[in-house]
């Protein structure tokens, strides 16, 4: 049976050694820069350069994460960077950046590149796009169904790609690369590695006017958390994901006692299939860190993914209390075999006292519990003696830490009870005609290289006197590996002189060999084209410096405004007043209303076909161009949708133009003779990226940039191909998770005790604890938008912008009344032709439709 390799997080060293021997066949790290997670730990260059010269000793692989975006000032540092990293000997660079894909597979054809999950390979055309860009490896997105991850799997080992899943860890409620809910709050941005995780903060449910629907049965079913998941594991399933080439486990911010069990535990399960055995019960996962386990979108249904309840570790749950005193005894009976231990963290789930929020009370264990009458009885220590929540009975008990894991983990961090495949050696032994010892070591190692080495000692043999060298201390002394990672398989002895040599020097003589073999380990992995890669990196450092800023304009005549929007009541009122150089609208869902029962919307085509005719039909003979919005994120069911779609309206004689943010669409569409336009989803952030992206004709820039980095990218760009967002909504998130379970939609419908057809829109929102209010929005997929609470307006930076060479501006009026679009649109229209009262045209868009406005990352530099 194929067992895929095993890629474990790594934080520090100690994770690294903890991963190595737990038997990670390959361990993912970040360095101090450029890396997501930048709150773990992280390696600098020279600690790197240590990592990997210990992980490939062990036959492990070492991958580096340059997952970000890449700033249009950053590139060059970046490449150097890489390339420093590539003269360490690393086997694969995980990258998010479209452009940096670009420069890296030209400068380093030989450094095998990974598509970030942060791309979002979705399906067969992105696919193709990978194989294009010299990628050698996809994640897939935790999003998939096993279906669509099979197709995917398969097409890509077609086309010789690798593929890469996430086994273990935690899940984020957005898709990956389209969350921008931190970056707007805070300024610090997933797509920086900088992720606050306002995700695992509690909400509440609201709709119409602001009326909160936690008042009632929400708060009492405790829903607090809409945006938190459980965290994945997919061990009781294995057996069923073993078609992908890498099995990848989350958590370079988790703790020593995470990465020694959880890479243990499925090594220990690989292993076992391997031998076609059956995979034991484990609890062990749960006792080191869980937020609830789930199988995510891969085989569990969406409304099992979700863990409204709790953001934070869950513990291991043990049984429920019996009886409490009061005071410091607690009873409890046990669910289960699991009885916890002295130094174990325990947690007790009860409910708040009066004036007080907290409902949990967790404690350490200073004596071992003991049985009365079958019940577990738990003391708490005198420093937790003022339990602050109520405990009743069946009120839940976990165990929230272990004692022997991390008793365990301490011990493991010397090697014992290692998990990791050694290699093999074969040594022949002999002494010259000259007396001088010879060694010759062929060492087969696990990922199918091999070192050869031939060795000779420095010390001479003298004729023995008393008693010679034999043959056996010789034999034995070779079979000694000085605690590394090899398997002595032969130790052939060609000698029989009578030789003497002190048992100091044979030793010496051991330690020396191995020293000298270990450095050929390490030597092969050492980059044989590196002149060349310096080389074509001089080439491209001289050409970018020549072409830095070689673009910029000022004052741009041609200024050209856009608008997207999502009602044919919109499109009716633009088309009183046309200003528009460009009209992007979005097919809003069948269904309005994400309350309903039975809302699960799925790609209809003929809803579709007849929204696109009737907005064909309005737009005929007006001065703008109607582009059609594609869905962010594509599945396979959703593009062949599309294109089905599309098929229809070409017969009708029906033509539009498409925005898409899919890679590999826009050279496939521009087959059909359409203009295709870049979405913000594509990630825009430097002119690399731009340039890999010359399929589309205009390509959004990332509203996360601020006012020199927009200048930075536009001076190094084409100017006509580059469209920035100036005012509007702005979308924080989208997901294919559910905002709700179907139990809470069903209670809700009944404590509102109205009937709620598909089409009610009740306006449904999350506020958080500053009483911000972001609206939840659902799609033609199944996919929901969470956007931003406050309305986005440049209007005063006009004048900068235009100073730059910016020439083509957009609006984003969708969900806006449509008796409002052609207001607000003035506003932007005049702001600007005119450039001049800036601040007073943006009080009047704030005083007569949006109460707020803010200008985001504009004017502050994003972490």
């Amino acid at each position: 049976m194929k067992i895929p390799e095993l890629l474990a997080p790594v934080g520090n060293m100690n994770h690294l050694k903890l991963a190595v021997y737990n038997g990670a066949s390959s361990i993912y790290l970040s360095g101090k820069e450029f890396g997501a997670r930048k709150y773990a730990e992280n390696f600098s260059l020279e600690e790197i350069e240590e990592a990997t010269k210990f992980a490939h000793l062990y036959n492990v692989k070492v991958y580096v994460t340059v997952n970000i975006l890449i700033k249009e000032k950053e590139i060059p540092e970046v490449i150097d960077y890489i390339i420093k990293l590539y003269e360490i000997g690393i086997d694969g660079l995980l990258i998010q950046d479209v452009g940096l894909i670009r420069i890296v597979h030209e400068i380093i054809p030989n450094l095998p590149i990974h598509a970030s999950t942060q791309l979002n390979i979705h399906n067969l055309e992105d696919v193709d796009w990978a194989k294009e860009m010299g990628i050698k490896r996809i994640v897939l997105p935790r999003e998939l169904k096993l279906k669509e991850a099979k197709e995917i799997t398969k097409y890509a080992h077609q086309n010789g790609i690798k593929v890469e899943m996430f086994l273990h860890g935690a899940l984020c409620y957005s898709y990956s690369g389209h969350c921008l809910l931190s970056s707007y709050i805070g300024g610090r941005s997933g797509n920086r590695g900088r992720c606050a995780q306002p995700c695992r903060l509690k909400y509440s449910l609201c709709c119409e006017n602001g009326n909160s629907l936690d008042e009632n049965f929400l708060i009492e079913s405790k829903r607090k958390y809409y945006l938190s998941p459980k965290d994945l594991s997919l061990y009781d399933d294995l057996e069923r994901i073993l078609f992908v080439d890498s099995l990848k486990i989350e958590g370079r911010m988790r703790n020593e006692e995470y990465v020694s069990v959880v890479v243990n535990t499925y090594r220990q399960a690989l292993n076992k299939l391997r031998h076609n055995k059956h995979l034991p019960h484990n609890e062990e996962l749960s006792l080191v860190f869980n937020r609830k386990f789930t199988r995510g979108h891969l085989l569990d249904n969406p409304n099992r993914i979700m863990n409204y309840k709790k953001p934070s570790n869950n513990g291991l749950f043990i049984g429920n209390v019996v009886d409490f005193n009061g005071k410091n005894t607690i009873k409890v009976e046990l669910s289960g075999k699991t009885i916890p231990e002295k130094g174990d963290g325990i947690l007790i789930e009860g409910k708040p006292l009066e004036n007080s929020q907290r409902d949990t009370y967790g404690f350490e264990l200073s004596i071992d519990p003991k049985f009365e009458d079958d019940f577990l009885v738990l003391k708490t220590i005198r420093e937790n003696k003022n339990i602050n929540i109520k405990i009743d009975n069946n009120s839940k008990v976990y165990i929230s830490k272990r004692k022997a894991i991390k008793d365990e983990t301490k011990q493991g961090l010397n090697g014992e009870n290692h998990s990791y495949k050694k290699s093999v050696l074969d040594i022949d032994f002999k002494v010259n005609k000259n007396r001088y010892p010879i060694i010759k070591g062929h060492l087969k190692l696990g990922n199918g290289k091999t070192a050869e080495l031939k060795y000779k000692g420095k010390n001479q043999w003298e004729e023995a006197i008393n008693k010679p060298v034999d043959s056996k201390k010789i034999r034995e002394n070779f079979n000694k590996t000085d605690n590394l990672p090899f398997y002595i398989k032969h130790v052939n002895v060609n000698y029989t002189d009578n030789l003497f040599t002190p048992m100091s020097n044979l030793n010496k003589l051991r330690r020396d060999f191995y020293q000298k073999l270990t450095e050929e380990i390490e030597e092969s992995y050492i980059p044989k084209d590196l002149d060349k890669v310096k080389s074509n990196y001089k080439e491209y450092k001289n050409n970018y410096f020549k072409n830095r800023y070689s673009k910029t304009e000022k004052n741009c005549e041609n200024k050209n405004l856009s608008i997207y929007i999502n009602s044919l009541d919109a499109l009716k009122e633009i088309n009183k007043n046309p200003i528009f150089k460009r009209v992007y609208l979005e097919i809003p869902p069948n269904e309005m209303n994400i309350l309903s029962e039975n809302y699960k919307e799925r790609f209809n085509i003929n809803y579709c076909v007849n929204f696109i005719k009737k907005a064909y039909e309005l737009s005929l003979d007006k001065d703008y161009n109607l582009v059609w919005m594609w869905p962010k994120v594509c599945c396979r069911d959703t593009i062949n949708g599309l294109f089905k779609t599309l098929g229809i309206l070409h017969k009708l004689d029906i033509y539009t133009d498409i925005m898409a943010s899919n890679y590999r669409l826009a050279e496939i569409l521009k087959n059909y003779n359409i203009n295709v336009y870049g979405s913000q989803g594509l990630n825009l952030y430097n002119h690399e990226t731009a340039n890999s992206l010359n399929s589309f004709d205009i390509l959004t820039i990332s509203t996360e940039l601020s006012k020199e980095d927009i200048k930075d990218l536009r001076s190094n760009s084409d100017t006509d191909k580059l469209e920035i967002v100036i005012g509007g909504i702005l979308e924080a998130m989208i997901t294919r998770k559910p905002i709700m379970s179907k139990k809470d939609i069903k209670n809700i419908r009944k404590e509102l005790n109205i009937k709620i057809s598909k089409d009610t829109d009740l306006n449904i929102s999350i506020k958080d604890k500053n009483n911000h209010y972001y609206p939840v929005k659902g799609t033609i997929t199944e996919d929901l938008y969470i956007l931003y609470y406050e309305r986005l307006s440049l209007i005063k930076e006009l004048d900068y912008l235009n100073n730059i060479g910016m020439s083509n501006y957009a609006i984003d009026l969708r969900w806006e009344s449509a008796e409002n679009v052609n207001k607000i649109s003035e506003i932007f229209r005049n702001a600007l032709e005119s450039l001049k009262n800036l601040d007073d045209l943006n009080q009047d868009l704030i005083n007569n439709f949006w109460y707020n406005a803010t200008q985001l990352n504009f004017n502050r530099q994003l972490q």
